[in-house]
């Protein structure tokens, strides 16, 4: 195959920019209404960084934790329209506007369930510890019902001694039985008009399941949407006061469907949790944490499953507005944490290119910087920073044809039909109901014969677990060293529900090679599921260190044969430099 063209134009790349983000902290931007884009990006550092070009006209400090996730969205159509940048922070939003801080909003606290509530009320009046340990239980029964719990609830639950869970509740019984609603993810839709600067609303999704719209000013709370799962992406097609759909892509490897606020029965399902979400004209396309690209119709149907030979670290859409070829107006963005980005054509999943960057991404976005349409910013792990731009006479078709292979269409040389082939095919077609019999009575009769092996080595005790006399016990056994002082370490575990009482642990070897420094190991009771790891030290005691199979033994005075038994294979030993 020949080797496509790039794409893509190298622009400019600071390799000592310092920034460490992800492609949720990472925008492009009218920030000024000059029809001259700038990069917002959020630093895990604690910085917001805004450029124009290759300068950074803006470096400020944010005064708050880690963000998790940056928006830009507009609140008014008055002129000159000046975005706000919205920043999620915890549960809480900070606004930015011209280069300054402007406002912030904290999302509502939870408030729990009455039944929580009611106890912690007569958890204040318990003086004795058997009540008290009797309120821990409902407060126990209340999680495993499926209601959340405060996290006042949970911290006293992990407590095992009882006495701490009083004095840890008397302590803090004045907190509120309250929990914040920590954000994961954001986006934006807009109001009523489809436009790029239209008014639009910030669109939450939250720890706690929720998916809050916000008003256009950022505020208040417009709509409250539970889903099944905590979603990690959300995507929104439509205009709020029109109609609209928002597609959230949760911890659990599904993408839910709300319209207009109401949860849908419509559900994609992924073979594992997602790391991106792209929603396009007629499909929307989820990657996943097991190396695999999803695409879906928006009316439910599997478009197609690509299979990619790294992990995904982000997806991107990329769209070229100035193309006469609908075809190939809209692509796909794929960036592995191999260093690859890979251009890929949306509708038939054609890769069109393969581009090796030179160091490893963590986070990148597409679309204007400055007045170039098509402009990749790419972050790499270093903290260095990229951008791309597209040809403005890029190729966008596929490097190859789709469909299936040339080469299948070219005829294999089957070799000619031998006359011994010829008469072992006629004597199946005369044989053939004969034939099938006795394949199938020879199967079984292996099957049979297979079973009551097994059957026996469980009785003898020499199975990897046994079940003679009922016991049931797992022994694992290895051998450290290199001679002459050999130790052999054994792991025994009680599988069955009752406790096995007397355990002997015994040694069967040549008393010409080896020899045991102590005495045979006893284990008054094993203990249902708890591991027992036993030391037995062995010496070597042939003068040229060879080596034989050391059987160990496990059997109590209830068996008359052993529970189980292993064989270690012991390997060669160095020889006794004082015997010699």
């Amino acid at each position: 195959m020949p080797k496509a063209k790039s794409p893509w134009i190298h622009a400019w790349s600071d390799n000592v920019a310092g920034i460490d983000t992800f492609s949720q902290l990472m925008t492009l931007a009218d920030i000024k209404d000059d029809g001259d884009y700038k990069l917002v990006v959020a630093d895990q550092k604690g910085k917001l960084k805004i450029y124009m070009g290759t300068n950074v006209i803006s470096n400020e400090k944010l005064g708050f934790e880690k963000p998790t996730a940056l928006e830009v969205f507009y609140e008014s159509t008055k002129k000159p329209q000046l975005p706000i940048i919205a920043i999620a922070s915890g549960s809480s939003l900070f606004y930015y506007q011209n280069f300054q801080p402007i406002s912030k909003f904290e999302l509502p606290y939870i408030q729990f369930s009455p039944e929580e509530k009611e106890v912690w009320n007569q958890i204040t009046k318990v003086t004795e510890e058997q009540e008290f340990v009797s309120l821990c239980d409902r407060l126990f029964a209340i999680r495993e019902s499926g209601i959340a719990i405060s996290t006042i609830s949970s911290e006293l639950l992990s407590l095992e001694n009882a006495l701490e869970q009083m004095e840890y509740a008397r302590q803090n019984y004045t907190m509120l039985i309250q929990h914040q609603n920590f954000i994961t993810c954001m986006t934006r839709i807009n109001k009523s008009l489809d436009e790029e600067k239209a008014v639009s609303m910030l669109v939450i999704g939250t720890e706690q399941r929720n998916i809050f719209i916000m008003d256009q000013s950022g505020m208040s709370v417009k709509k409250q949407i539970t889903l099944k799962s905590v979603p990690t992406f959300i995507q929104c097609i439509g205009q709020f006061d029109v109609e609209y759909r928002i597609y959230a892509a949760c911890r659990d490897g599904k993408v839910y469907v709300t319209r207009q606020g109401e949860v849908t029965d419509q559900i994609f399902s992924i073979d594992s949790k997602p790391v991106g979400l792209l929603l396009f004209e007629k499909q929307i396309v989820v990657a996943s944490m097991n190396n695999t690209l999803h695409s879906f119709f928006l009316k439910g149907k599997k478009n197609f499953t690509m299979n990619l030979p790294a992990g995904v670290v982000d997806i991107q859409k990329l769209e070229v507005k100035r193309t006469q070829q609908s075809t190939n107006g809209q692509c796909l963005i794929v960036a592995l944490n191999n260093g690859e980005l890979r251009l890929y054509n949306s509708k038939d999943k054609n890769l069109i290119h393969i581009l090796k960057n030179e160091d490893l991404i963590s986070g990148m976005s597409y679309g204007t910087f400055g007045r170039e349409e098509g402009s990749l910013i790419i972050n790499n792990k270093s903290g260095g920073i990229s951008v791309k731009m597209l040809q403005r006479q890029a190729n966008l078709s596929s490097t190859h044809k789709p469909g299936p292979p040339a080469e299948q269409d070219i005829p294999l040389n089957v070799p000619k039909k031998t006359k011994l082939f010829v008469e072992l095919t006629q004597r199946e077609r005369e044989n053939a109901q004969w034939m099938h019999k006795q394949f199938q009575k020879d199967l079984i009769k292996l099957r049979l014969k297979t079973a009551k092996q097994y059957i026996q080595m469980l009785s003898d005790g020499l199975a990897p677990m046994s079940y003679a006399q009922g016991s049931q016990i797992r022994l694992s056994a290895s051998c450290e060293g290199i001679g002459p002082s050999f130790k052999i370490k054994l792991q025994l575990q009680n599988l069955s529900k009752t406790p096995i009482m007397g355990v002997h642990v015994n040694l069967s070897f040549n008393d010409q090679i080896y020899k045991l420094k102590g005495k045979s190991p006893f284990m008054p009771m094993l203990v249902p599921n708890l591991n027992y790891k036993i030391d037995i030290d062995i010496e070597n005691i042939d003068p040229s260190g060879a080596s034989d199979v050391v059987k160990v033994l496990v059997f109590n005075k209830e068996s008359t044969v052993p529970l189980i038994t292993a064989n270690i294979s012991m390997p060669l030993s160095e020889l006794n430099m004082e015997q010699m």
